[in-house]
């Protein structure tokens, strides 16, 4: 949830959010620099090691990279990302996570995910993109 301004499913708290990689929205309105974190990855390379890939090729970044600015396109890539992960199969063979899709529930965390990014979709479609800013954070 952003402060001074009601946005609804922008967050999803889940318990993978401890450390690690993860997105944030930050909404300039009034000269005032609001922040969300909006999704929150933890122990799941084999996702981090696709984003990171994606990011670095198409901003040319080099390997010591850990921010980026995205925009929609990088958004539904990233939503792509994670579809392709929503399967134990897939899960298993390249999640590189000491997560397990059925025992943790990782099908409802990447689902919320992929809704929260939607919405920052939504909200960077609707805002002028001077005063919208999302960015992602890689702490590896």
């Amino acid at each position: 949830m952003l402060k001074g301004e009601k946005i609804t499913n922008l967050s999803v708290p889940y318990a993978l959010r401890e450390n690690s990689m993860s997105m944030h929205v930050y909404v300039n309105e009034n000269e005032t620099l609001l922040e969300s974190e909006v999704v929150y990855w933890r122990k799941w390379w084999g996702c981090r090691n696709e984003v990171v890939n994606y990011l670095d090729h198409k901003y040319n970044t080099d390997k010591d990279a850990y921010r980026w600015k995205l925009d929609t396109e990088d958004c539904r890539e990233i939503i792509n990302i994670l579809y392709e992960f929503d399967n134990p199969d897939t899960w298993l063979d390249y999640g590189q996570s000491i997560w397990d899709y059925t025992d943790d529930n990782i099908h409802d965390q990447i689902q919320g995910d992929i809704q929260a990014l939607k919405n920052i979709i939504a909200l960077m479609d609707k805002k002028d993109p001077r005063f919208v800013k999302v960015e992602f954070y890689d702490s590896y």
